[in-house]
């Protein structure tokens, strides 16, 4: 379950999209993944692309606490990413495929719209941090079907 590092909520919805707080990569135990930065003599961009994945996945889990019980995310709308990267560093939209993937197999839609950011800084020096805005939809009733639901 995400939680927040901070005083905000981890996601908030809002009409019929859901949005995320920033999103930065860390395992169960909520301890950052890593505290390189991308590129030169830090993370590989095939590690990064699979912290973005790891991060990304929060961010859909996060989307997922704050849906009312039986709702679902539609698609995935808008993906921000903000990779704490070396200054020579363009392979940005490499490591942000990561990303993409997890909402490929976690929401089972078409990828968002994307943007890609390399920054000096992040909160406890992540590596990355990204944000995601989804669609969503309450569990509609279906008329003759076992369980009643889809």
């Amino acid at each position: 379950m995400a939680q927040p590092q901070g005083a905000y909520r981890v996601a908030i919805l809002h009409g019929d999209t859901v949005v995320s707080a920033g999103m930065t990569p860390r395992g169960p135990d909520g301890k950052l993944l890593s505290q390189q930065h991308v590129g030169g003599d830090g993370l590989s961009v095939a590690a990064a692309t699979e912290l973005a994945r790891a991060a990304c996945g929060r961010a859909v889990e996060a989307c997922r606490q704050a849906l009312p019980p039986g709702a679902r995310l539609v698609e995935a709308l808008s993906l921000t990413v903000y990779l704490r990267t070396s200054a020579d560093f363009d392979e940005h939209s490499r490591v942000a495929d990561g990303a993409s993937l997890a909402i490929r197999e976690q929401i089972g839609e078409d990828e968002p719209a994307r943007a890609v950011v390399g920054v000096f800084s992040l909160p406890g020096r992540a590596p990355l941090e990204l944000q995601l805005t989804c669609s969503w939809t309450p569990s509609v009733p279906t008329l003759g079907l076992p369980g009643g639901t889809t």
